[in-house]
């Protein structure tokens, strides 16, 4: 989610460490055992951002887009 302070959190699933965090468990690709139940901040500074399944894409106050996950 993007709050108003342009501020970028990740909460749920953490498919392909999408949320910037390590797997909790060994199947990454399990969303049933890799939830992130307490909100995240993965980036300061955003305008925009998307995520998918397992990746998210950002777009920075600066226009500097960043993508990571797969």
């Amino acid at each position: 989610m993007l709050s108003e302070n342009h501020i970028l959190y990740g909460i749920g699933a953490n498919c392909e460490c999408a949320l910037l965090q390590e797997p909790i468990d060994d199947e990454n690709y399990n969303p049933e055992k890799n939830i992130m139940n307490t909100p995240k901040i993965l980036m300061e500074n955003v305008i925009f951002a998307v995520a998918g399944k397992g990746n998210i894409c950002a777009l920075t106050e600066k226009g500097d887009v960043y993508w990571w996950g797969e």
